[in-house]
This record gives structure tokens, C-alpha cells and sequence, in this order.
């Protein structure tokens, strides 16, 4: 869901925006790939940038990789706190934004372990990438395995509740 709210601010869009791009059976809340990234930030004139590699180290305003996107926006990856996926940031140029609800506003560049900064640049051929379609084919396996992970996740949320309300009512 981050790197869809990515893609909505990067673009002035909205997250329905992205997800309709995409046509399939997508749900709200559902992640996409890096390629879904470049290919819908291109049918709205934006370029996603070859990577710069940070290693995962923390870095501060001071350090040469932010100094040279200075006034630029980027697609930022960085590791997340949830085993086996990645993160994404939005860096407007100035602010470095954290679609995570309850990170505010603007987050800091020393928070995060830092793995790829990938600057956006902006293509004149706008109207002929508002062309580009998106052929919808069977739900990506990713996808299928990120439901399968939540309806386990959500099973085990409410087999404890239930064990913890039977506890409750013994007497």
C-alpha cells in the first residue's frame, strides 16, 4: 500500500486512481511491484530514475546522495519493520513524506535504513504516456500471497479473541 500512496503523491492522484490504472481485482490496501511503479508513474509523465544504492545506512540531510535530488522528487526504498518486504517514501525535493498513518507530515532521513533513492524525473511526452494501458491478467502471485498472509494473520487475531473471551466466561 505505501509505494500506491507513493504513486498518488508523486502524481497528484488519489490511491483509487492507482488501483483503477491497474484494472484487475485489486482491493484497497493491496501492495504492487517496482514494475507497476515505473509503469504508472509513466502513464502519468513521470520517470522513475535509475537507483542509487544507500546499503541500507542511515542518512542525514548533510549526505552527498540527498544533497545531489536536492529540488528533485523521488521514489524512496527503505527496510521495513514487517519481515520480507520493503518500504516506500515520498521525497518531494524538500520533505521526505512516510505514508504510514501516524508518522506526521514529514519524517526524517536519519529514521530509516535507506536501500535505493530513485530520483523522478518528468517527460515532455505526457500526452503520448497518458496512452499507455494497462492489459489486466490473472491477480499477480505476490498479491495472492500478501491475501493468503492477511487472512492467516486475521484467522490467528481472532482465534485468540475468541480464546480470550471463553476464558472470560468460565466460571
Amino acid at each position: 500500500m505505501c509505494a500506491v500512496c507513493v504513486c498518488a503523491m508523486a502524481t497528484r492522484s488519489t490511491t483509487q486512481d492507482v488501483y483503477d490504472f491497474f484494472g484487475n481485482d485489486r482491493e484497497y490496501g493491496e501492495p504492487i511491484t517496482a514494475c507497476e511503479v515505473a509503469m504508472f508513474l509513466m502513464s502519468r509523465g513521470k520517470v522513475l530514475g535509475g537507483g542509487h544504492g544507500a546499503q541500507g545506512r542511515r542518512l542525514n540531510q548533510y549526505d552527498p546522495l540527498i544533497h545531489s535530488i536536492r529540488g528533485w522528487p523521488a521514489y524512496v526504498v527503505v527496510a521495513s519493520e514487517i519481515e520480507g518486504t520493503d518500504h516506500a517514501l515520498y521525497w518531494d525535493g524538500r520533505y521526505l513524506r512516510d505514508p504510514w498513518p501516524g508518522e506526521g507530515v514529514t519524517s526524517k532521513w536519519e529514521d530509516y535504513d535507506v536501500l535505493f533513492v530513485y530520483p523522478l524525473g518528468e517527460t515532455e511526452a505526457v500526452e503520448q504516456c497518458k496512452r499507455l494501458v494497462y492489459t489486466p491478467g490473472p491477480t499477480p502471485e505476490h498479491v495472492l500471497e500478501w491475501r493468503s498472509r492477511r487472512l492467516a494473520e486475521a484467522t490467528l487475531q481472532a482465534a485468540t479473541l475468541v480464546a480470550a473471551n471463553l476464558q472470560e466466561l468460565k466460571p
